[in-house]
């Protein structure tokens, strides 16, 4: 009875092992669940793997393959959490997740912010990847196999050398060459809560509100940008984010050619919380180009004040407005402030 109990088991076992990521196809795209809940497929990397192919990433930005797996769930599009649609489920899920159940979500407005070799479970309860298509395959008789098989494992070892050096070429060039920043995440408070913008490195921003007021109308082609224009007074003025019942924000860059004076004061804006002509935001910087060293450099932890995201071991360098200006924290997330990695 014991041994019939022990093969019974076993069995269980084995067919889990190999068990196929589930698959949906939207967009004409097929897409493979990453699934939290599991540390053998809780990265793409990893589900791809499991199918033979290789990673290509989270390319499904709308809640459509996440409403394929869960059609009974809600659905949620703001700016909290990735471009990517993904699933929440509440704990042990943080951030944007923990008070999310049965929940597709997807914000479009902000950066995928998940890798391939990432696992998900921090985050989202279930991801979206999509993989590579396998290689087409011929038929070929039992008798030539034997022939085929060394050039195969010959072709296959060599692809693995040439990706193992190129790997360790992006390492040591991370060490040597110089790294420009580009951007940063700048947190506005809007009439509908907290929202973030990625704006250019060496800018200068300001705020509008339309809530009480239409000033434009976002979905008009490039109408957001020539509202910024106008109130910079600035050709090279544009529109980080632009909500039709919310927040526009604007930036210009610090530095032109014509070189253009600094405006000390934010277009008038009745509405505007931190003052109806106040100052715009400072992103200037002296430096525009920082070299890092990836290697054995020291890195701050989450919470501690930054210049970029070369200093932060997350690699993310926030802005927040203060009383006293815009401070700079590093940050666990790569769209929102948090603190909690570095606990």
């Amino acid at each position: 009875m014991l041994m019939t109990l022990g093969a019974l088991v076993f069995g269980v076992s084995a067919g889990l092992a190999y068990a196929k990521p589930q698959q949906v196809t939207s967009g004409g795209k097929t897409y493979y669940v990453v699934a939290s809940t599991d540390q053998a497929i809780d990265s793409g990397a990893e589900v791809c793997a499991s199918m033979g192919k290789q990673c290509i990433g989270y390319t499904g930005f709308s809640n459509d393959a996440c409403k394929k797996v869960h059609a009974d769930a809600a659905t949620k599009s703001d700016m909290n959490g990735s471009k990517a649609g993904f699933y929440c489920d509440g704990s042990p899920q943080g951030g944007v997740c923990a008070s999310e159940v049965n929940t597709c979500h997807v914000c479009p407005n902000c950066n995928v912010g998940v890798t391939c070799d990432e696992s998900i479970g921090g985050l989202y309860r279930e991801m979206y990847v999509e993989c590579s298509s396998s290689d087409d395959t011929i038929a070929v008789p039992a008798r030539w196999r034997s022939v085929f098989s060394f050039p195969g494992r010959w072709w296959s070892g060599m692809r693995d050398t040439v990706a193992r050096a190129f790997d360790r070429y992006r390492e040591i060039l991370g060490r040597l060459t110089m790294v420009t920043v580009k951007h940063v995440v700048i947190q506005v408070q809007g009439p509908n809560g907290t929202v973030s913008a990625d704006i250019p490195e060496d800018s200068l921003v300001c705020e509008f509100y339309q809530t009480n007021k239409k000033l434009v109308t976002c979905g008009a082609l490039a109408a957001a940008d020539q509202f910024c224009v106008t109130a910079f007074d600035s050709r090279f003025a544009t529109a980080a984010l632009c909500q039709d019942n919310g927040i526009i924000i604007c930036s210009k860059p610090c530095t032109t050619d014509p070189q253009e004076l600094k405006p000390q004061r934010c277009a008038f804006d009745n509405d505007r919380p931190r003052g109806k002509q106040a100052a715009p935001l400072d992103f200037c910087t002296e430096t525009k180009t920082i070299q890092v060293d990836t290697g054995d450099t020291v890195k701050k932890k989450a919470g501690q004040e930054c210049k970029h995201g070369g200093e932060c071991n997350t690699g993310y360098c926030l802005g927040q407005p203060s009383d006293n200006g815009i401070k700079y924290f590093c940050s666990c997330k790569q769209t929102t402030l948090d603190f909690t990695c570095g606990t």
